[in-house]
Parts: C-alpha cells; structure tokens; sequence
C-alpha cells in the first residue's frame, strides 16, 4: 500500500489556526486475491448401499474450477480534510470537516458454473457390483467465488472538540466531542439467489432456477458525543477518567434496490436478461 499525505497549516491570527490536508491512498491486492487457488465441487451419481459389502457402491465426480483475478486492480482513495483551531487560557477547541472517496474497492463476485452429470440405471449383481447403464444426463449448477473491483464509497463528516484547562480546585479538566458523519456505499456485483426447491419444481427448460437482483446502493448517518472527565488525585499519583457516550441518531437508508430480478440462469442453462418485468 501506498498513502502518501501533504498538510498546510496556516496561523493567520493570535491562537487562531487553519489547516488543509490531502490524500491520496493506492492499495494494491494482496496475493491471496491475484492468485486464488482453485475451488472444488463434488456431486454424487450413484449412490448404492444395500448394507452388503460386496454390492456396496458409490459414485462421485469432482468439478473443478479455477478463478481468474488478474484483471483485479488496486483499490484507490482520496482524502480532503479543512480544520479550524483555537487555543485559549481556559479551553482549547477546534472544528474540523473531511470528505474521503473510496473507488475500485474488492469485493466478492459469484460465478455460476454449469454441470453436465450422467445419470445411471444401477442393476443389481447378488454378490457382486452393480452394473451401470448410462440412461442419460442432467444439469446442475454450482457458485464458487472470485473477486472483483466492484466497491465504491463516499464519506463526509463534521467533528466538534472542546477541552478545558485543567480547573485546579477541582483538578480535572473536561473533554467534549461530536460528530455527525454520513457514508454511501454501492458495489456493482449483482445479489444472487437460488434455492433447491426451484430446481425441483423446474420441469421446463426455461424455468428460473437461479436468479440475479440488483444490490443498490446503500446510506448511512451517524451523530454522537462523548464526555471526558479527567481529574488527578495528586497524594495518590492516581489519575481517574470518566467517559460518557450518546447516540443520537443512526440510520441506514437503502436506495435503487430492486425486489424484482433483473436477470436469471434458466433450466437449461440460458442466461436471461429481463429488460419487461411483469410481475
């Protein structure tokens, strides 16, 4: 990773501060995510136990498949930060507001991998393995995942800080902060959904059997406090903090999500894109 920062502070009066800052983050993918190893799916085509030994058989086949992450870029992200500060005799305080943007970020995308299994007529040999005559051939699919630079967010806020000189006849001084934050996040990887109950009811070749929803994007709003009591008991050397938090507000809001698909795998193996939804 790499995330260089450039500041300036500027005293344009007595106590009175102003800072700008940028930057700028690149975060390269790990190794783990440039060179997955490959995912494994077993499925079961004869399954023959008639509790003898002899005559006992099964049958598995092993698919196999092997994500290509290569096209997986580094994940980037800019910072801007403007702080205004003032330091007095009695309390120090200062505001600050920042907005940081976060593109190309990973995340998961599920591929959906078609299978072609035979399906055997098992005649049974007293004594002996059973006889497997290939009577045809059934399609199933399976997901294994692989990654994708598909995450985008948006981060802004507002930050409060006051502190107070340590008051002597009390010896504590108090801290006080607030925050009011708002993110939104949006990934382009589509929500998928399958159930086996699909597949089973699926007797025709263009029933659904796996379907694709749109995610959306999503937002989110913060606003908080904390008090901070800090008092030193001087014949003691001991020093006691008492800390106090409030939430005042938190909500999620999620946008452009979609109840309806908007696109799925059909029972034979077609991919469909739904441009006329009729639900």
């Amino acid at each position: 990773s790499f995330s260089p920062r450039i500041s300036n502070n500027y005293r344009f009066a007595k106590d009175w501060n102003l800072c700008l800052a940028f930057g700028y983050g690149y975060r390269a993918p790990s190794l783990a995510v440039r060179f997955p190893g490959p995912a494994y799916q077993d499925f079961t085509l004869v399954n023959f136990f008639p509790n003898i030994p002899a005559e006992n058989y099964y049958l598995a086949y092993t698919d196999v498949f092997y994500p290509d992450n290569s096209k997986v870029r580094p994940s980037r992200s800019i910072n801007y930060e403007l702080n205004l500060s003032n330091k007095g005799k009695k309390f120090n305080w200062s505001v600050s507001a920042y907005h940081k943007i976060n593109r190309d970020g990973m995340t998961t995308y599920s591929n959906d991998i078609k299978v072609v299994l035979p399906e055997y007529e098992i005649i049974r040999n007293p004594g002996a393995k059973p006889t497997l005559v290939e009577k045809g051939s059934r399609q199933t699919y399976w997901s294994a995942y692989s990654s994708i630079n598909g995450l985008t967010s948006y981060n802004n806020g507002i930050e409060l800080w006051l502190t107070t000189s340590k008051i002597e006849p009390l010896q504590t001084s108090f801290n006080i902060s607030s925050s009011l934050s708002r993110s939104k996040s949006q990934t382009q990887a589509w929500q998928r959904e399958t159930a086996e109950s699909w597949v089973e009811q699926a007797v025709n070749d263009d029933y659904a059997i796996v379907a694709y929803y749109v995610r959306g994007s999503s937002r989110n709003i913060q606003a908080s406090s904390r008090f901070t009591a800090n008092t030193h008991i001087q014949p003691l050397s001991l020093m006691i903090r008492f800390t106090a938090e409030a939430f005042w507000y938190n909500r999620t809001f999620s946008d452009n999500a979609s109840n309806y698909p908007a696109a799925y795998i059909s029972r034979g193996g077609e991919y469909v894109t739904i441009t006329d939804l009729d639900p």
